[in-house]
């Protein structure tokens, strides 16, 4: 199960998610980043995030290789995004 919220501020948007990030969620948060006018910054919120699975962590180290900005993650999300 998985949230996704999105909150605009000016120049930048803000996507949170909350729950597991798994090859069925992704859609959602696709979703969500294509609703984000051009030119905006993206900062994603992964405080919430309790789990993710191969693909979930593939397309966030996509993400920010594209210059997103992941914020939040616990340690356990934190250091499955830094394995090789």
């Amino acid at each position: 199960m998985i949230k996704i919220t999105t909150q605009h501020d000016g120049n930048s948007t803000m996507i949170r998610i909350e729950g597991v990030l798994d090859a069925n969620a992704l859609g959602g948060l696709r979703h969500a980043l294509k609703a984000v006018p051009e030119a905006q910054r993206v900062t994603v919120e992964l405080a919430g995030l309790t789990a993710i699975s191969p693909e979930g962590r593939g397309f966030l180290m996509a993400l920010d290789a594209i210059g997103c900005k992941l914020i939040g993650a616990s340690l356990y999300i934190s250091r499955l995004l830094e394995e090789v």
